[in-house]
């Protein structure tokens, strides 16, 4: 279960969210799918992703990707930091 699910209601702080994925890069995961650069009016749980990539502890060895649905989200992504971006390249046609 990601943060994505859960109720629009309860919104996670951006400190905790920040926590979590911390401590799961000190637990030793290799790849932790950091957040989801989508739009807070669809996911409010995720209008701190901006937040979230700056604040966490990056460290050497783990990976930190992230959802990017569409092409806004990948484009704000890119201008965030330098990290790895999983995207659904199915929007993109070659005319």
């Amino acid at each position: 279960m990601s943060l994505s699910c859960c109720p629009c209601q309860t919104l996670v702080p951006t400190e905790v969210k920040i926590h979590l994925i911390d401590m799961l890069s000190e637990a030793g995961l290799p790849v932790i799918e950091a957040t989801s650069f989508v739009s807070p009016k669809w996911v409010p749980q995720m209008a701190d992703q901006v937040e979230v990539m700056k604040g966490i502890n990056r460290r050497p060895g783990v990976s930190y990707p992230v959802l990017t649905p569409n092409l806004k989200g990948f484009q704000a992504a890119v201008r965030t930091s330098d990290y790895s971006v999983i995207s659904d390249i199915t929007e993109y046609r070659v005319p």
